[in-house]
């Protein structure tokens, strides 16, 4: 993955057929995404901290897999949460201080992954 300069990330992969799945990578971006929002795999609200996964390749598949709004809806902290934060839910996720992001995949300690 690669930060780009106005601060999203995106995998270093070639171009896509015509039509396809256009990107892989988590953008970033204030408020939900909508028709002009980049194709990717990921959106972070950086408002709010919903995260949203597009399921179908296309501006009309963003689909939150979770919300914001602090308290056990979502994790912070310096460094990886993996060993030191248990997840309330799979799909919770922790933004590292540091940069990164992860979700959980599980409900202990150790299910976390990092998505960005």
């Amino acid at each position: 993955m690669a930060l780009t300069a106005d601060g999203n990330y995106v995998a270093a992969l070639p171009d896509p057929p015509s039509g396809g799945f256009v990107g892989s990578g988590i953008v970033r971006g204030t408020g939900a995404p909508d028709a002009n929002t980049p194709i990717s795999s990921g959106y972070i609200d950086t408002s709010n901290g919903h995260f949203y996964v597009n399921t179908t390749g296309d501006s009309s598949g963003w689909t939150l897999t979770s919300g914001g709004g602090g308290g056990t809806n979502n994790q912070s902290g310096a460094g990886s949460p993996i060993g030191v934060k248990t997840p309330a839910y799979v799909g919770q996720t922790y933004t590292d201080t540091n940069g990164g992001f992860w979700q959980a995949v599980g409900l202990t300690s150790s299910d976390w992954q990092q998505v960005a």
